[in-house]
């Protein structure tokens, strides 16, 4: 005689594994808001190309700005990492970092602020401003504001890493007969 058996008893053991183990997703929720922050910081120190085309340099104007402000010369691409507070900021537990995990949900990411003028340095730097700026001289021009320099997100392409991180969470402890 030949025969498919199924032992439901088994599947039953099975099932409350998985359903303990989808109770609580703090641990896979924690383990991807550390990889997007680990992405952050190295989108960062890559100034874009880690994860896009790069990032297009701030106006040669900021640059005078600060120079006539804070009496700093620097490059163009320098401004955006004058303190390294915002690369910190994306670190757990360091100044302006966020980081917060629950059974279901949790959000990571940079509350990063000026220091001297409260102006939200890792928003600006994200999404850009959409100030202008009057310069005079020669007449006068209109320069636009920052352009957004996205260093935060999730990245299609690491997808099935991330599937992965709660299918491995969630068939913690379960058996699976082997082929």
């Amino acid at each position: 005689m030949i025969s498919i058996r199924i032992d439901a008893e088994e599947a039953g053991r099975a099932l409350t594994v998985l359903g303990a183990n989808l109770g609580n997703l703090a641990d896979p929720i924690t383990k991807l808001l550390d990889l997007g922050l680990e992405d952050g910081r190295a989108n960062l120190e890559s100034r874009g190309v880690m994860f896009n085309e790069g990032w297009a340099i701030m106006s040669p104007w900021t640059t005078k700005v600060a120079k006539a402000l804070y009496g700093k010369v620097r490059e163009p691409l320098d401004v955006l990492e004058d303190t390294g507070a915002l690369l910190l900021s994306l670190v757990k537990d360091a100044p302006f970092n966020i980081f917060e995990v629950g059974d279901g949900e949790g959000e990571a990411g940079s509350g990063y602020l000026s220091t001297r003028t409260g102006f939200g340095v890792a928003v600006a730097m994200q999404y850009g401003t959409t100030r202008t700026y009057h310069v005079l001289g020669d007449g006068g021009f209109t320069v636009p504001g920052i352009p957004g320099r996205p260093f935060l997100s999730w990245h299609d392409e690491r997808g099935d890493e991330y599937a992965g991180i709660f299918a491995e969470h969630a068939l913690a402890g379960v058996n699976t007969p082997e082929a």
